[in-house]
């Protein structure tokens, strides 16, 4: 079908996602500054230096008490996706996909709202009206629930699944363009030094009301089997628990899914540490709030990059001397250049370039023998209970990096504490996917798929061969 007959089979729902997967990275990005406009101390303001609040004159106690609203923000957000997950896939499977889509824009609508109204309250108001907003963000994201729903139904309709790879190629294109324009916009809003975000909050609110104007006016897309497989009392009836159950059942009869595990886990505190470089790269060289964003906003069309040239790299060199390349970087050059990242701004350019390849090739990679090593369903509900897993990780460790990180600190140990343990779990993840558990499992896996494309271009050219002699002789 290709990606332009898939916008034309139905452009409304692509621009939906388009306006609102820009809109959620804008809002979303602008957090960390909208915290640290809350932050009030007794230290008189200073005409000549921004702190990000209009209450407190101290720039590195605007940036520890604002990691430390963000860490329990994210910890309220984290809760109320997991306890809303099951209810919304239901609300998804049986009122309808429209019906999912309302509550998540009027979710993102309410928080929205919350954080604009924070800015006129007293501290402790301020606070909750912060916490509220996170709650109301906790609901799952379009991008990653609904659109893909609504893109299989379409394929469903049509009787031809074979169209939903196009559909899907499309999301993904789609999602990167969106993403790194929010992105762009929220560097733009961070580099303007606000200290009062009502006046921001309020054009995101509008569209977000466009969002829900066009949501409402789309068609409901029709998938009635799954409607009808949905509407039994084990769907109506399930809960996180249920699905925890489920991974259990599923760990004891995959040997491949047990090695996974510890990995993924222990990738979701690396993710959880990696949350803050930016406050650090603030507290300890000074930089910022807008230059501390471009990391994130530099990091989207480098991964691009490294994703489009993950493929002929492979193929050049063989996939399994590609992975082993990045995962032996994340053993030997990362973890050691995460730690000296106190004394150089050199050494945090070169890591961020490192981790986004030792990142970015291998997981396309290993994605492929995955679908070899696993059954699509059993991979489905796996993946599903792994993200309750990991944001269940993410809700525990997000205090603890609060606490590790110090703005204020100006000795070397204090300042790597949390650095260094990242670099320890980034090294373990790496270590994990070339040694045992997962490591020959995956080599394996590796190899088969460079034997299987060799076989394929070798049965390629004798193809071509013969095609090429029948033509002399005729």
């Amino acid at each position: 079908m290709g990606m332009k007959q898939a916008w034309k089979r139905c452009p409304r729902v692509h621009a939906i996602f388009l306006l609102v997967c820009f809109t959620f990275m804008l809002y979303s990005n602008l957090a960390d500054p909208m915290a640290r406009s809350l932050v009030v101390c007794d230290e008189p303001l200073n005409a000549s230096i921004f702190t990000g609040s209009s209450r407190c004159g101290d720039r590195l106690l605007v940036i520890e008490r604002g990691q430390e609203l963000v860490a329990g923000a994210k910890v309220v957000r984290l809760g109320v996706t997991v306890a809303s997950a099951t209810a919304l896939g239901v609300v998804a499977d049986v009122r309808g996909r429209k019906a999912f889509l309302m509550i998540y824009l009027i979710a993102m609508l309410a928080s929205v709202l919350c954080n604009a109204c924070t800015v006129s309250l007293e501290p402790t108001e301020a606070w909750f009206g912060f916490m509220a907003a996170a709650a109301f963000a906790g609901f799952f994201s379009v991008d990653q629930n609904g659109y893909r729903l609504i893109l299989a139904d379409m394929a469903e309709a049509d009787g031809d699944k074979s169209k939903l790879g196009d559909l899907y190629q499309l999301q993904v294109f789609s999602q990167a363009l969106s993403s790194a324009a929010g992105l762009g916009a929220s560097l733009v809003v961070t580099s303007l030094h606000f200290t009062s975000y009502s006046g921001v909050c309020l054009p995101i609110a509008g569209l977000l009301g466009a969002c829900m104007l066009l949501v409402a006016s789309m068609e409901e897309p029709r998938s009635e089997s799954k409607r009808v497989a949905s509407a039994g009392p084990d769907a109506e009836h399930a809960s996180v628990l249920d699905t925890m159950r489920e991974t259990v059942r599923l760990l004891k009869g995959n040997e491949y899914l047990r090695r996974k595990l510890p990995i993924m886990m222990c990738g979701g505190v690396v993710e959880s540490f990696g949350a803050v470089l930016a406050p650090f790269t603030m507290a300890v060289y000074g930089w910022e709030q807008a230059s501390a964003g471009k990391l994130i906003v530099i990091g989207a069309p480098m991964m691009m990059i490294c994703l489009g040239l993950s493929m002929p790299i492979a193929r050049r060199i063989g996939e399994r001397r590609a992975v082993s390349f990045c995962l032996w970087i994340g053993i030997v050059a990362i973890p050691p250049l995460l730690l000296l990242l106190p004394l150089s701004t050199t050494f945090l350019h070169i890591t961020h370039a490192l981790l986004i390849m030792n990142q970015t090739l291998p997981r396309c990679l290993l994605s492929a023998v995955d679908i070899q090593l696993t059954d699509e369903g059993i991979r489905a509900r796996f993946n599903a209970a792994l993200s309750v897993g990991k944001m269940t990780i993410g809700m525990v460790m997000q205090p603890i990096v609060s606490w590790l990180f110090d703005a204020t600190a100006k000795d070397y140990l204090t300042q790597v504490r949390p650095i260094a343990i990242m670099a320890i779990f980034v090294f373990a993840v790496n270590f994990m996917q070339i040694f045992p558990p997962c490591g020959p499992m995956y080599m394996e896996g590796l190899d088969a798929m460079t034997a299987d494309r060799l076989a394929k271009a070798d049965r390629s050219e004798g193809s071509q061969a013969a095609a090429g002699e029948s033509k002399k002789e005729d």
